[in-house]
């Protein structure tokens, strides 16, 4: 199992789902997610 490590930033203002996927062995790349209610 690889080891990520997750930021969950909530914007209720917006009601948007920021989530930020790290991997640790790779700290330049990050995957970005953001999810709109």
């Amino acid at each position: 199992m690889k080891n990520y490590l997750f930021y969950v930033g909530i914007d209720i203002s917006k009601s948007k789902l920021d989530v930020v996927i790290l991997e640790k062995q790779t700290p330049n790349v990050a995957n970005h997610f953001i999810v709109e209610n």
